[in-house]
């Protein structure tokens, strides 16, 4: 599938995270059982050769401040030249391991729920006001000897949209989970699906349906936002019809329209 297929049950407030999130990251963490003070030790010999002394980095606060300088530069520059940078930001194909991290892996492994709230800011931003840019996007039926720009935007648009729904799936933290849902409603507002393989539309609503019955009210509401998008958004007509009017509902009936629709 396109998305995750099988999301795990529950939710925020009762949902247990499929699995648990990394906690590798380009420098080793420390043992701290608080995420937010994960600090990585380096030795710090001084001049004399008295190299025997540690100090404390706190690299959670260096991954936050970085993305809030990279979100801020977004929100500032020009939107044109911004889109130039996206493959700087979003991969375009599965990285190798070897590979310099990228936004995406920031937003689904930071163990912090700051850095990932920030990462998930800047994903956001990002998409602001990129419908008219990701609407070359399109995914298969190329036979073309090279990767045309369209193919790249689809396979951005799909990495966005599985890790979203990874994030989704995962994150345990009611507030860093409520921007991630807003996240992925400007991403749905944004992507051009009628372009896109089918099935994106259905595994979102798989993925955030279980999320309306969360206990955090905030959770709830940004659901309902995702869910309205989708609505409004330019799906496949039969996918939508598929969700707003399930199987057991779209059965002939001698009822008016409202009356079957209630």
């Amino acid at each position: 599938g396109v998305l995750v297929s099988d999301m795990g049950g529950g939710g925020v407030g009762g949902r247990t995270p499929g699995r648990k999130r990394s906690q590798s990251w380009r420098r080793p963490l420390g043992g701290s059982s608080d995420s937010e003070s994960s600090d990585w030790r380096e030795s710090s010999g001084g001049g004399d050769g008295g190299g025997g002394g540690e100090r404390l980095m706190p690299t959670f606060k260096i991954r936050q401040c970085a993305m809030q300088c990279a979100q801020a530069v977004i929100q500032c520059g020009d939107k044109n030249a911004i889109f130039g940078y996206w493959q700087s930001f979003i991969p375009n194909r599965t990285p190798a391991a070897n590979e310099p991290r990228n936004l995406l892996h920031a937003v689904l492994q930071d163990p912090s729920p700051r850095g990932r709230t920030a990462a998930i800011g800047v994903l956001t931003e990002l998409l602001g006001g990129s419908r008219q840019f990701l609407a070359a996007a399109s995914e298969g039926g190329s036979r073309m000897a090279f990767t045309s720009h369209a193919s790249l935007l689809g396979a951005m648009l799909r990495n966005i949209h599985l890790t979203l729904a990874e994030f989704i799936e995962l994150e345990s933290v009611p507030k860093v989970l409520t921007q991630g849902l807003k996240c992925l409603a400007l991403l749905v507002s944004n992507t051009p699906y009628r372009r896109l393989s089918p099935g994106y539309v259905p595994r979102i609503v798989k993925l955030i349906t279980p999320l309306l019955d969360a206990k955090d009210y905030d959770v709830r509401v940004a659901v309902l936002t995702c869910a309205g998008v989708l609505l409004e958004a330019s799906l496949l007509p039969d996918e939508a019809q598929q969700w707003i009017f399930p199987p057991a509902l779209a059965a002939p009936t001698t009822a008016t329209p409202v009356a079957a629709a209630v």
